[in-house]
């Protein structure tokens, strides 16, 4: 690997896990076999991404992540967030961000976006009636 494409190497990624309850509706599909094909809660999924495109950029679609969640991107400051949302009795929404050697560069600070948007997202959680019990998950569980 040369000197240029060394900047560019993944760093290890940010994440972060924000628990809350919902009254969204939470109900799953599943096949035959009763194995589960798409997880419930979509309408609580694309409400977190409607009240989130007000303060971001961009947000993309919702789409199912996987057979046990839902996934959409963010972008703000320069910086792309992925959030997935595996709902239940209580919900989770892990907020992740990929970033770069180069980035850190860059930017100087990539965790002090991360930190931002985690505050973002917190506080759009909060601004919907849906939703009570917001709170960050601890480290390292």
């Amino acid at each position: 690997m040369s000197a240029g494409n060394r900047d560019l190497a993944p760093c290890k990624p940010m994440y972060r896990t924000i628990v809350f309850t919902s009254t969204f509706p939470d109900k799953w599909t599943f096949d035959e076999n009763e194995n589960p094909t798409a997880p419930g809660a979509r309408e609580l999924a694309n409400a977190i991404a409607a009240k989130l495109r007000c303060h971001v950029q961009s947000v993309s679609p919702v789409q199912q992540h996987e057979y046990y969640g839902w996934g959409f991107g963010a972008t703000t400051d320069d910086s792309t967030f992925y959030n997935v949302l595996n709902p239940g009795d209580e919900c989770y929404l892990t907020v992740s961000m990929n970033w770069y050697a180069l980035k850190a560069i860059l930017f100087r600070h990539p965790s002090n976006k991360f930190a931002h948007y985690c505050g973002l997202i917190a506080e759009v959680l909060r601004e919907i009636p849906e939703i009570s019990e917001v709170r960050w998950q601890a480290n390292g569980r």
